[in-house]
């Protein structure tokens, strides 16, 4: 059984631009992982933000490639062990997390011209489908949803 997992953030600057950056580093016993944020986003406050901010970047594989798959990994070994976290200098144990690690995030399609959803994966502009309307699924949100 691994040790309980660590999350860690980091504000980066480059000394030649100084343009800043954010990294979330998260780590355990098997993998260890750093997600380096967009810059123009504010970095989380918190655990419970850290958290729903690496729930929302395992989502973007274009951009952190297998680090996603990562970090749902050991998001998963949280869930699996029902085990608590360090963040900074303090320690979380689990009933504080498991509300949060409950939740996912799901894309929605949506059409602009009547405002019907749907969750399934559609091509995008894919005909609306509701009765009457000649509308596109041009539109996605992010919705948070219980796993």
């Amino acid at each position: 059984m691994p040790n309980r997992t660590s999350i860690e953030i980091f504000q980066r600057r480059n000394l030649m631009t100084q343009k800043v950056d954010y990294t979330i580093d998260m780590y355990d016993d098997h993998d260890y992982v750093a997600l380096i944020l967009d810059g123009d986003i504010v970095h989380p406050q918190d655990l419970l933000q850290a958290i729903e901010r690496l729930i929302r970047e395992t989502h973007r594989e274009d951009i952190h490639g297998g680090d996603a798959e990562k970090v749902r990994d050991m998001l998963d070994r949280l869930v699996e062990d029902e085990r608590g976290v360090y963040f900074g200098s303090n320690t979380y144990p689990y009933s504080m997390i498991k509300d949060t690690l409950s939740q996912d995030l799901r894309e929605v399609y949506f059409c602009p011209k009547c405002g019907w959803e749907s969750f399934d994966d559609v091509n995008y502009e894919a005909d609306c489908g509701q009765s009457g309307c000649d509308g596109k699924m041009t539109e996605t949100r992010d919705e948070w949803y219980d796993k």
